[in-house]
């Protein structure tokens, strides 16, 4: 169980990494493939393939401005695997003389640090990935059940760890109300967001708010008679609209009204209920995120959607 949990863990880190810190997560994600016996057994099976003939090959079509139109892999399936983690472990090496992810998106004509994040993603740290998920499917009828629900959930359901917070919008006044709340969407597998919680000491208020928010899945409104003409309430609406509009069906707006309140006019349009308890909160929140519950995953429709 452990081989697989740091497998998925190297697996999700990486493919969701932005250029920042991709770097980092693609020495890990090496790092664990080496060491994890999973992982191993799969390589280890695959015939020998000449990988540098292969980049060779690839280099000497450049053009004259040193870059590569595409690049080809092998129509095998097990060669193109021997070339995707040739690749892989060349740019999770912390040894300079090997091409990291800046080097292939240059070549690929991704000059911007982001863009060669992403060209490399797409191109060769994705495909790995999911090449790696296709064996242990594989090898799934005469594994742990484990290992066939690792192998059996697709990339694109799986959220990165900055998109799974639920965002608890309320005035300070209403804390004592929303703490409840907090308690149980932790109680349930998720991961709340409260300002008493996760903003530290010290922390710009503004700033806290915005990276609660653009590390969130959902953002939940508890408007009460107190829930108006407060500063930073009406930015947090305005940050929740723009986000929503930003990530689409990723980020849920969720408005729940108890006795006195009004929903602000911005809210109106999307997901809000008259509560009269917490059965009937917790159930419209449940509901309304774009996430399943237990371990993190993207609900069918939302990752699919992509798809039609």
């Amino acid at each position: 169980m452990k081989h697989l949990s740091a497998f998925r863990q190297a697996r999700d880190a990486a493919i969701h990494a932005d250029s920042s810190d991709l770097e980092h997560h693609l020495i890990e994600f090496v790092r664990e493939v080496k060491r994890n016996p999973l992982c191993q057994r799969i390589l280890s099976a695959l015939p020998a393939y000449d990988a540098s003939a292969w980049w060779k090959h690839q280099t000497d079509q450049t053009s004259h401005s040193g870059r590569l139109a595409a690049l080809i892999f092998p129509e095998s399936p097990d060669d193109k695997l021997v070339v995707l983690w040739d690749l892989v472990s060349s740019m999770g090496s912390d040894s300079s003389d090997l091409l990291d992810f800046r080097g292939f998106g240059q070549l690929m004509g991704a000059y911007k640090a982001s863009e060669a994040a992403a060209k490399s993603i797409s191109l060769v740290i994705r495909p790995f990935a999911e090449a790696m998920t296709g064996r242990l499917r594989e090898e799934a009828a005469m594994a742990s059940p484990n290992l066939r629900e690792l192998a059996g959930v697709p990339l694109a359901a799986i959220p990165s760890e900055n998109e799974t917070r639920i965002f608890l919008s309320h005035r300070t006044a209403d804390k004592p109300l929303v703490q409840p709340y907090f308690d149980l969407l932790s109680e349930l597998g998720h991961k709340p967001w409260l300002d008493a919680h996760d903003m530290p000491a010290g922390t710009m208020l503004h700033r806290g708010i915005t990276e609660g928010i653009d590390t969130s899945c959902a953002i939940v409104f508890f408007v009460t008679k107190n829930f108006e003409d407060e500063r930073w309430l009406a930015r947090e609406v305005d940050q929740a609209v723009h986000r929503k509009i930003e990530v689409g069906d990723k980020f849920a707006i969720i408005t729940l009204v108890f006795d006195g309140g009004e929903v602000p006019r911005p809210l109106r349009d999307y997901v809000w209920a008259n509560v009269k308890n917490e059965v009937d909160a917790i159930r419209a929140i449940v509901r309304a995120l774009p996430l399943e519950l237990g371990p993190p995953r993207w609900r069918e429709r939302i990752y699919k959607k992509k798809d039609r």
